[in-house]
């Protein structure tokens, strides 16, 4: 853009000149006020912003403007007379590429450019020809294009660096000119279709049906009434599709554009195309992670609660499993509004509030503490929470797990009963340990008082021992072996 500007300005100072060079060799043979156009020569002349000669054939410097002054810091009294090639060159002959020597057998325009010193010219000459078609001078014209050079040079290297980022972004650009209904491309978008830049018209809008044989047939619809819709009514889009390549590789692909507005109307829709091939793996990876992920925090049963971390008070919950959701009875909506505070009985809310209860947890990085906790329904039932830090971009956040401790409440409960039972046990039977007093011959037991007891009733006092009665043989013998349905009754049991 720059060098077509340039150049077009050159073109049209060679046009002037030589307008003014041939009007000036008429002079001679015009009378009407010949001055006058001696004097616009020089005016214009001198005004260009270029050095600017008049040679003739052998290659001397006829004229010459203010701004060769400037440029090669010499008088033009210095200059007149002179080849040209000693002003620009310092040389006692003319250069091999010399646009002056061209212009003798091509008879038409020749430049060339030149690196002096630190900077950059230009050198364009234009003939002077006859009536009869012969070259007779020339106008010589040197312009310094060391900024145009340099941005020129700004400009290559911007768009080298834009291909080289689109390449390695796996990206490419796009414009569509709606009023005159043409599209460009950057290489970059050719690449990712696999499509030959030669074979394509710059401009051209068989672009857009080259392309959407790239989409799925099911997707062309699609993306043609997004592209379609921000032309016409300005409507941006971003969306993502499967795509083929020419080559007829697969890959997938995110497009997006938006529109140009001018005097209230779309003038253009510039967007781009981008490969995300690699990126949606690693996001449906991702996505296939967090559900796993979600399938095994969904399955623990135990409630899981999950908040920022506050020095004091309580955040309100962030993320809560299905397990809590059951067992409280609450909706994942109705618990985004409620904290810890909301689930703990009120007695012990001030405790686990407190700065020093934080603390300590952000220290241990571990936390196990039991306390009560209160559903929707309004029942209390003991829990155990175990809470650790979780630290999320920097952010620290509680993950506490809390545990339904009913049965294990229950089972602590029958436990020390039972231990208080054996204990009562344990005492009785030490009360029948040691040295017992009884009487030799009517066995009657001597208790701490100093009462003598039936031996029945003195060991179900201090035991849980019953008795029932009963007479054993020898005291059976002494007692009724003179009666006769004794002694019967005795030789039956013995025959059997």
């Amino acid at each position: 853009m720059v060098r077509h500007r340039l150049t077009s300005w050159i073109a049209f100072l060679s046009h002037k000149i030589i307008s003014l060079a041939r009007r000036l060799s008429l002079l001679n043979s015009n009378p009407i006020d010949p001055s006058e156009s001696k004097g616009e020569w020089q005016l214009t002349f001198d005004a260009m912003n270029a050095a600017v000669w008049i040679i003739d054939k052998d290659h001397f410097i006829l004229r010459s403007n203010k701004t060769t002054e400037k440029l090669f810091n010499r008088k033009n009294d210095e200059i007149i007379g002179k080849r040209c090639w000693e002003i620009v060159h310092g040389t006692d002959a003319p250069i091999p590429q010399c646009p002056v020597l061209r212009v003798r057998k091509s008879l038409s325009r020749e430049s060339m450019e030149l690196f002096i010193g630190n900077r950059w010219f230009e050198v364009v000459v234009d003939p002077i020809l006859d009536g009869d078609g012969n070259f007779v001078k020339a106008v010589h014209i040197v312009t310094d294009i060391t900024d145009h050079k340099r941005t020129d040079e700004r400009l290559k290297r911007s768009e080298a660096l834009l291909s080289d980022a689109q390449e390695l972004s796996k990206t490419g650009g796009w414009e569509w000119d709606v009023r005159q209904q043409k599209m460009y491309w950057t290489q970059a978008l050719y690449h990712l279709h696999a499509f030959d830049p030669s074979k394509f018209e710059p401009g051209s809008a068989d672009h857009i049906s080259a392309s959407l044989k790239c989409y799925a047939p099911e997707d062309r619809p699609v993306i043609m009434g997004a592209f379609e819709r921000c032309a016409r009514r300005g409507i941006a889009y971003d969306l993502e599709f499967p795509f083929t390549q020419s080559s007829g590789e697969r890959i997938h692909i995110r497009t997006a554009a938006k529109p140009v507005w001018k005097d209230g109307q779309v003038e253009k829709v510039v967007g781009f195309l981008i490969d995300i091939t690699d990126v949606k793996k690693v996001r449906d990876e991702l996505i296939a992670q967090k559900e796993r992920i979600s399938k095994f925090f969904n399955s623990i049963d135990d409630a899981i609660f999950v908040h920022p971390f506050v020095e004091e008070g309580f955040a309100r919950f962030s993320e809560v499993n299905d397990i809590a959701c059951e067992r409280y009875g609450y909706t994942r909506e109705e618990f985004s509004g409620l904290s810890a505070k909301s689930i703990t009985l009120e007695s012990d809310i001030s405790a686990h509030g407190k700065t020093e209860h934080r603390n300590k947890l952000l220290r241990a990085g571990r936390l196990v503490f039991e306390t009560t906790h209160i559903k929707k329904s309004g029942e209390t039932f003991p829990v155990e929470i175990n809470s650790i830090i979780f630290h999320e971009k920097d952010n620290p956040l509680i993950v506490a797990v809390v545990r339904d401790i009913t049965e294990r409440k229950k089972d602590e409960e029958k436990r020390e009963q039972l231990i208080g039972e054996l204990q009562n046990a344990l005492e009785n039977i030490q009360k029948l340990q040691g040295l017992i007093p009884i009487c030799s011959y009517c066995k009657k037991i001597r208790d701490d008082k100093g009462y003598w007891n039936q031996l029945e009733a003195y060991i179900e006092k201090h035991s849980d021992a019953s008795f029932s009665h009963g007479m054993c043989p020898e005291c059976s013998d002494k007692l009724y072996g003179d009666l006769d349905w004794y002694a019967d009754m005795k030789k039956s049991k013995e025959k059997k």
